[in-house]
């Protein structure tokens, strides 16, 4: 079995490879340079699962008999207007089976400081990202705020990987019941 990202990110298949290992599955995996459709910083649950899909989606578009995936972060927001007090960053999976079956995961998520959701925001979400702000003030990877944010505990890349095996779980149980 394949599996297609709709995505080059390192960090990203590194995430699937690894959910495979994790499930015992020794499927293939490869990435495509598949934009999101979205502003450069998703907000919202909404427009994250959007742009995941839209991986997903197109991904199918071009390999009908793989499994597709899509993956996207964004930042979703606690609290009521105006005073949103909390900032998540948060990633949606999206797996379309060759069947056609959709599957959905989220990672953990992890608050992200307000001053960097202002300061991205203030130059545009269509243009910058709330990480790339983060990575300006605090150092490291402006791909994987998620490491610096966590001390190390939790980079990117296994907060992907955990949605990736949730999703898939998901999927393979579905096709357990099928059979």
């Amino acid at each position: 079995m394949n599996i297609v990202l709709g995505s080059t990110s390192a960090h990203k298949i590194s995430a699937a490879k690894h959910a495979c290992t994790a499930l015992g599955l020794s499927w293939d995996v490869s990435g495509e340079n598949i934009p999101s459709g979205n502003n450069e910083q998703s907000i919202g649950f909404e427009e994250t699962y959007r742009g995941a899909l839209h991986r997903a989606r197109s991904v199918r578009e071009k390999y009908p008999a793989t499994i597709a995936l899509g993956i996207e972060n964004g930042v979703t927001f606690l609290g009521s207007e105006p005073d949103r007090k909390h900032a998540i960053d948060v990633a949606v999976v999206v797996l379309l089976a060759p069947d056609g079956r959709e599957y959905a995961a989220t990672s953990l998520g992890i608050e992200v400081p307000r001053e960097c959701v202002e300061e991205a925001k203030r130059r545009g979400f269509e243009t910058t990202t709330i990480s790339s702000v983060f990575s300006e003030r605090y150092g490291g990877d402006p791909t994987d705020p998620q490491t610096v944010l966590t001390d190390g505990r939790f980079p990117r890349s296994k907060m992907l990987e955990d949605a990736i095996v949730s999703a898939m779980i998901a999927m393979l149980r579905a096709e357990e019941k099928s059979a």
